[in-house]
């Protein structure tokens, strides 16, 4: 049999979907695994593969952002890929978005004894990423802070977990880092102090309601946001145009 166009592991009876599922109009599959963890996202490129050809499919998945997260994190620290954040990463990041760093944290406020996720630097914001994966479906909860807007940072040692407080838009946010905190603390400083160049991107108006309605589609099609709570705020951004 071919192999897994996703994560290219050979296919066999053992691990390729039952009754056709996992199966593009080429007649490619995806396996068990990839097939499982699709599900969960809940979208209609992950529920309905066989309506789309194999690069229709692979596009609608975000499979080239998919690749280069891998990538990335194999690179920075190959443990990190087995996390359910790992899976996520792609469709919370644009598409010209570069991962700089990456370790395992998360937010203080509302942290539970089995808490883990990624605090993830890029080249234009940090953000905290924590997926509750079950079974059947995955919770994910996120908060980004631009580097722009972060005016201070500090940072406190522990014995189990390390502790970054941000302040950021006159908010603070603590975040607890279980591993290489100083580090990273060190590195979102040395960032949010590194002065602008001409070469650096212009990030687009937070407030401009067209940018916003992308954002959305954005966050509807990767099964963030209900199809509720998509046209409620669609309809809202629309007035404002």
């Amino acid at each position: 049999m071919s192999n897994c166009i996703i994560c290219e592991t050979k296919l066999g009876m053992m691990n390729t979907p039952m009754f056709g599922m996992g199966k593009t109009k080429n007649g490619d599959r995806i396996c068990v695994s990839c097939n499982q963890k699709l599900a969960k996202r809940n979208t209609p490129f992950c529920n309905s593969i066989s309506k789309y050809s194999t690069e229709e499919f692979l596009e609608g998945i975000k499979y080239k952002k998919m690749k280069e997260v891998q990538e990335k994190l194999n690179t920075m620290n190959p443990k990190l890929l087995k996390m359910p954040e790992a899976f996520e990463l792609p469709y919370i990041l644009t598409e010209s978005e570069i991962i700089e760093r990456v370790e395992v944290g998360f937010l203080s406020e509302g942290a539970s004894m089995l808490s883990s996720g990624f605090i993830v630097v890029t080249d234009y914001r940090v953000f905290v990423l924590d997926v509750n994966s079950s079974p059947t479906s995955s919770k994910m909860s996120m908060e980004d802070f631009p580097l722009d807007k972060i005016t201070s940072i500090s940072f406190e040692r522990g014995l189990a977990k390390s502790k970054i407080k941000l302040v950021c838009s006159g908010n603070t946010t603590s975040i607890n880092v279980l591993q290489g905190g100083d580090e990273l603390s060190q590195y979102i400083r040395e960032r949010i102090n590194q002065p602008k160049t001409a070469n650096q991107p212009i990030q687009a108006n937070n407030n401009d309601p067209m940018e916003q309605l992308k954002k959305l589609k954005d966050l509807f099609d990767s099964g963030i946001i209900t199809e509720t709570e998509f046209e409620t705020k669609k309809q809202d951004l629309l007035s404002k145009i």
